[in-house]
């Protein structure tokens, strides 16, 4: 089914739209593509390639290749999960350049997993994996936003305008650095947060960054 998404279905269910009017003269209106449109083309495409890779191999969705996966393994590990995902789908993929190294930061990857655990646990223990104690959840630069607004992290002017503005880029090295002190950030505040019995998990710290970030 993936394969067969058209962009006006996919706008639909994430309820974006595809178009903006906009006023071409006095009188005279007109539609633009809207400013989602990019993160749109990058959705479609990402789905098309998921759903093309499951064609291959012959599995008939996303769920059912993580259900086979997580069957097959003797020991159940939300690293694993996160890391074939990651290696199978290029949509989890989730890479950038540094230093002429592409390095692998799984973030889509592990958000599905720490979805999957906090939804399914408790109803199939395929999912109730026992390694998530010490597993990071996403990674994210808009976490990297709620880090500086919160005086966690620091960032000079530059940096701090690149993460904050939709017109500046950062640098493939900046937001390996910024991606990667968010994770370690993370680790540290469920560290100081883990008290006797009280344990927070730093995939429990990155969730709720994440959602401060997008606002759900």
């Amino acid at each position: 089914e993936l394969v067969q998404l058209t962009q006006p279905t996919i706008a639909e269910l994430w309820g974006l739209p595809l178009t903006v009017e906009e006023e071409l003269r006095p009188g005279i209106r007109v539609d633009a593509p809207s400013p989602c449109r990019p993160y749109l083309d990058k959705l479609h495409s990402m789905l098309l390639e998921t759903g093309r890779v499951l064609w291959e191999k012959r599995v008939e969705s996303l769920g059912k290749f993580i259900i086979d996966f997580c069957s097959s393994q003797t020991v159940k590990s939300a690293e694993g999960l996160a890391l074939a995902l990651a290696q199978t789908f290029s949509g989890f993929a989730d890479a950038v350049e540094f230093a002429g190294d592409r390095i692998l930061l799984h973030s889509k990857a592990r958000a599905l997993v720490c979805m999957l655990y906090r939804r399914f646990r408790k109803e199939d223990a395929m999912f109730d994996f026992p390694d998530m104690q010490s597993f990071s959840g996403p990674c994210t630069l808009a976490m990297a936003c709620v880090l500086n607004h919160k005086s966690v992290l620091l960032y000079s002017d530059n940096i701090k305008t690149a993460i904050e503005s939709s017109s500046a880029k950062l640098s493939s090295e900046d937001e390996v650095e910024l991606r990667a002190l968010t994770h370690i950030a993370c680790k540290k505040i469920s560290a100081e947060l883990s008290v006797g019995s009280a344990q927070v998990a730093p995939w429990q710290v990155a969730l709720f960054l994440d959602h401060s970030a997008t606002g759900d």
